[in-house]
């Protein structure tokens, strides 16, 4: 079986494509995954064929020097609209990448491309949504498909709620505990679990002894609005972090910043990327923007999480980790050192807390969501692929899609 995967967003989009690429490829199939430039070496790291989609500049500019794109109000209708207008090349994209009755198309939410390309060519297509308000945006501000007919040259698709989403299965990449179903999602949705894949990287030596060298330390992870930003943005960032953790009397870890903060007390530790997945489990927690990546991986770590929700599906995740019990959020414009170390110190010092994270961290780890989705792809496929899917793992006939 081919399968082709498109990514659309950031880290926190892409990265749980190239799991589950590495996943199908792990099982046999041929895997290309179309996103963004920046990618490139973790898609080909993971061993995939990588396909670009959009210039590079044009990517990175998007997200850095559009202040439309961070702001509560603005930003889900302008990423609508950058998807509207990357969508007629990824179609070309997909056309070019697929092969007919061997192919399926495992496309983001936000690909609004594949959808026509499912009702053109009857492609079997999977869409997978990363967060809950995956959901609600796509109900609220993906554009309406007559808009693309005339660049796409594909038939019309009904002008409705939730038209993008795959009538032959939508994969939502959280477990039901975290987000139950609501009655306005489409019928066709199968719940999995967390994606918990980013160790494309191994963990670098210098952090791996910064974290033996001492008490567990503090994770600080700013998401794309401050890795992006100015670097006004940064030495904030960075300045709230060392002070709350001078207040908490514990050590700090920076990460996925632009450049090494200078002058860094001896307690704290900065470092381009070190995968989460790796090095939470020894941390004693984790301050981040409220993408749903660091989300799970913060419930599968057990730690207590503070989040600095900007826009987006931040907000909505924040609030349900919150309610789950395992950690609290502060608006971006309220970040200080005082005001983290206020969140942090009672989440840190609660046994209640603790048993918490620790109760949800087991609960994710009795689900692989990427096997759980990797099955549901290959459910997906047509009769003749699955049947030789079936023959190969020994395992007799898959189970079927919601088709």
């Amino acid at each position: 079986m081919k399968c082709v995967l498109t990514a659309i967003g950031t880290r926190g989009d892409v990265f749980p494509f190239i799991g589950l690429g590495a996943g199908l490829q792990a099982r046999g199939h041929d895997v290309t995954l179309i996103t963004h430039a920046p990618f490139a070496d973790y898609v080909r790291g993971a061993g995939l064929d990588f396909v670009q989609v959009g210039p590079e500049k044009e990517y990175l500019e998007c997200l850095s020097a559009n202040p439309a794109i961070w702001d509560a109000q603005e930003a889900w209708p302008e990423v609508a609209a950058c998807c509207t207008g990357l969508a007629p090349e990824l179609y070309d994209l997909l056309e070019r990448t697929i092969e007919p009755a061997r192919t399926v198309v495992v496309a983001h939410y936000l690909d609004l491309a594949s959808p026509f390309l499912r009702e053109r060519r009857q492609v079997p297509t999977v869409t997978v949504v990363g967060s809950p308000m995956g959901f609600r945006f796509a109900d609220e501000y993906v554009a309406d498909p007559e808009m693309l007919v005339p660049q796409l040259g594909s038939p019309r698709l009904p002008v409705s709620m939730g038209w993008s989403f795959s009538p032959l299965l939508t994969v939502a990449l959280f477990p039901a505990w975290f987000a139950p179903a609501e009655p306005d999602w489409p019928e066709c949705v199968r719940v999995t679990g967390f994606p918990l894949f980013d160790t494309i990287e191994p963990v670098p030596a210098h952090v791996d002894a910064f974290i033996a060298a001492g008490s567990p330390p503090i994770v600080f992870r700013p998401g794309p609005p401050v890795e992006l930003g100015t670097d006004a943005d940064q030495h904030a960032f960075v300045r709230a972090a060392v002070e709350a953790c001078a207040s908490l009397g514990r050590r700090g870890l920076l990460l996925n910043l632009r450049d090494t903060p200078p002058d860094l007390p001896s307690s704290m530790h900065a470092a381009r990327f070190a995968p989460l997945t790796s090095i939470l489990p020894r941390c004693a927690a984790l301050v981040h923007h409220g993408g749903i990546g660091s989300v799970g991986v913060g419930l599968a770590s057990g730690v207590p999480q503070l989040a600095t929700p900007f826009c987006l599906d931040q907000p909505d995740n924040a609030a349900r980790m919150k309610q789950l019990g395992v950690g609290d959020w502060l608006a971006p414009a309220d970040v200080s050192g005082s005001a983290v170390a206020a969140k942090l110190q009672p989440l840190l010092g609660s046994s209640g807390v603790a048993r918490r994270c620790k109760d949800l961290a087991d609960r994710c780890r009795r689900v692989d969501g990427i096997a759980a989705t990797c099955d549901l792809v290959e459910s997906a496929a047509p009769p003749l692929v699955r049947r030789r899917v079936a023959q190969a793992a020994g395992a007799g006939a898959t189970a079927s899609g919601c088709g």
